[in-house]
């Protein structure tokens, strides 16, 4: 064998030997950005979606300057560990990204440019090991020059809810919230090859949520230039405690739904402990007559099962409940045991679908202290209502056409949060709709008063400062359903207003300033206003008197002729989107003869599903959509004298 084909040989070998063992590159993404930034949130969605993408495959840590606002929640929580972040770089504006280290000239090039770092060779690798004491081990595989390397340690969280985000961006990860050991990083010494190894003892923070944590750790040469890359490698990795530990959580437990929709919730069950385990779950349910209730595990229905996580691994439950024509609210609970936890505990989850009624009440964040209140009107005055309280069931969905009569929101005082853009378009929209609405609250006038959209073309009103001790409320205007309405405030809070054409003004404040208007929308929505705390009315009996005033107004209880369902039939797909295999239930009045038919989006029929007669009541069909591409289908049923169609999303 001649010397070349030895060197040549030698080489393959080397390389292979560098492919087969070294370590694979997680890149860094540091997002930089503030929650009053307004032109921020495009390059949030675009980090999240490489985040979903690449998994662990990708660390993202989200750091918030103190500017344009200095009051953003999450640089307060950590100043001086995102002050040295953004410092490091010179950060003079946002949004901004560095990409393992390297300041970005433009934030939305790490698009492209992530891709070709992930998985590519890097000098040295991390592992993590959670705990009360967090444990680095550093193993340096090339020797790397540089007397500044330093290795840091982020705790981030996940799923952070900051409602009245002046940005829009109400829903936050990756945030940091802490370095380790400190905002300077630890010192390494990445001269020679072989493992190093650290710990680093952290106190959690009261504010933290555990089963959103997550621990970042990377080698960043801090006196390489900030337009290179400077990041050696960095690991993700999630929380993990000692023993037996998981999470059961969800990101959304309540939702509206019409007969026939589906509402669809996902659970999901982390093994954060250090040992692997086995986890019983089950279902039970409370909902009205003809509802479904579906749970799947890995798209497979079940009642009860069991599932085997090992350490660190993750599963998702999906609920599915469909409404009928009965209206109502409906309760479904998804139940977890830890078969290693021998404590016995049961971890539940609450799923609730609200399918319609009299009213919907809503509890702003601020209205907590003062819901019994309400209940109390309420029961006093035969009225069927559901609730939904912000503070605790989260931000509402789009309820322009939730299904209800009347809606209350009751937001009290408070002033540090603002109305959503999602909450202002269904209001407006829900009105136009022909809904009917009080909304109670002493802060409007200070949150979204500026909101010359909602406040004055919405609501009809313009701010008129505030009352500090208003000490009571009076209908002096005439021809009115509110004419002649007197009742104590005790001397609290309230604001004044200027009514403007077509609403009209109800209500007087003891100042003499107007605090309450009524309007009749296009669309003959009837919306009552009062711009101090309904609660504050000193006697139930003048709470009384009020309600019954904005009833008449309204001219009673009934659910917008399109909140109705078909008399004839009732059709409902789950679960939607499905994978190969759809449910379809029929829900006759009487005895028919029908078909049942798929036909894509282009209107061409794809497959006759059924064709029988079938009794009154619930009948279930399936369909087999295996052989089709992923699409949108209209799933059609005829019968005698009626024809229903739903659509369904086949994703494969």
């Amino acid at each position: 064998m001649g010397r070349q084909s030895a060197i040549s040989i030698l080489l393959v070998i080397v390389l292979l030997a560098i492919a087969l063992f070294s370590a694979e590159r997680v890149p860094l993404i540091e997002r930089f950005t503030n929650t009053s930034c307004g032109f921020c949130p495009p390059c949030g969605v675009m980090v999240d979606t490489l985040d979903i993408r690449w998994g662990d495959q990708l660390a993202v840590v989200e750091v918030h300057c103190n500017w344009p606002s200095s009051s953003d929640p999450y640089y307060v929580h950590a100043p001086l560990d995102n002050q040295a972040r953004w410092n490091h770089y010179a950060i003079s504006g946002v949004p901004s990204v560095s990409l393992d280290g390297y300041k970005l000239p433009s934030w939305s090039s790490a698009a492209t440019m992530v891709g070709s770092l992930i998985g590519s060779y890097a000098p040295l690798d991390l592992t993590i090991i959670p705990g009360d004491n967090i444990h680095i081990r550093v193993e340096v595989e090339e020797p790397l020059p540089g007397s500044n390397n330093r290795l840091f340690v982020a705790i981030v969280e996940d799923s952070l809810y900051f409602p009245s985000a002046p940005n829009g961006e109400i829903w936050a990860s990756n945030v940091l919230r802490k370095l380790l050991p400190s905002s300077n990083g630890q010192l390494v010494d990445l001269s020679g090859v072989g493992s190093q190894n650290f710990t680093f003892p952290l106190e959690l923070h009261s504010a933290w949520d555990t089963d959103h944590l997550k621990i970042i750790a990377w080698v960043q040469n801090m006196a390489g230039p900030v337009s290179a890359y400077n990041i050696h490698n960095a690991k993700v990795e999630g929380w993990r405690l000692d023993g037996y530990h998981h999470s059961f959580t969800t990101s959304r437990a309540k939702d509206f739904s019409a007969p026939g929709e589906t509402a669809e919730f996902r659970a999901s069950i982390s093994n954060i402990g250090s040992l692997d385990d086995t986890y019983s779950v089950w279902v039970e349910s409370e909902v009205p007559a003809g509802w479904m209730v579906r749970a799947e595990y890995g798209a497979t229905p079940f009642d009860s099962t069991a599932i085997f996580l090992g350490s660190l691994e993750n599963a998702q439950f999906d609920v599915f409940i469909v409404p009928s024509t009965s209206r109502g609210q409906g309760r479904v609970r998804l139940l977890l045991q830890s078969v290693g936890d021998t404590t016995g505990a049961v971890d539940t989850l609450m799923f609730t679908v609200m399918n319609g009624g009299d009213l919907l009440y809503i509890a702003g964040e601020a209205a907590t202290i003062d819901i019994p209140t309400f209940h109390a009107l309420f029961a006093d005055n035969g009225v069927d209502f559901h609730e939904w309280h912000i503070s605790a069931d989260g931000a509402l969905p789009d309820f322009s056409d939730a299904p209800y009569s009347a809606i209350v929101w009751h937001e009290g005082f408070n002033l540090s949060t603002s109305l959503s853009v999602q909450d202002r378009s269904s209001i407006r929209d829900y009105l136009e709709g022909g809904g009917k609405m009080l909304i109670t609250s002493a802060s409007w006038g200070r949150t979204i008063g500026g909101v010359f959209d909602f406040y004055y073309s919405v609501l009809g009103a313009i701010t008129d400062g505030v009352e500090s001790s208003p000490t009571s409320v009076m209908g002096t205007y005439g021809g009115t359903e509110f004419t002649g309405f007197s009742a104590d405030l005790g001397g609290l809070l309230a604001e004044g207003m200027t009514v403007t054409a077509p609403s009209r003004a109800i209500l007087r404040l003891s100042s003499g300033k107007t605090c309450g208007l009524t309007r009749i929308t296009d669309g003959g929505g009837k919306l009552v206003y009062v711009s101090f705390r309904l609660e504050d009315i000193a006697t139930s009996a003048g709470l009384n008197d009020f309600w019954g005033r904005v009833e008449d107004f309204w001219g009673g209880f009934d659910v917008p002729e399109r909140e109705m369902p078909s008399e004839k039939a009732l059709v409902r797909t789950f679960p939607n989107p499905f994978n190969t295999a759809l449910s379809i239930d029929i829900e006759l009045a009487k005895p028919d003869n029908i078909t049942v038919e798929a036909f894509d989006i282009s209107g061409r029929l794809v497959e006759s599903i059924y064709s029988g007669t079938v009794s009154a009541n619930t009948t279930r069909v399936q369909w087999d959509a295996g052989n089709l591409p992923s699409g949108i289908f209209l799933i059609r049923v005829s019968g005698r004298d009626f024809s229903e169609q739903v659509k369904t999303i086949l994703i494969k």
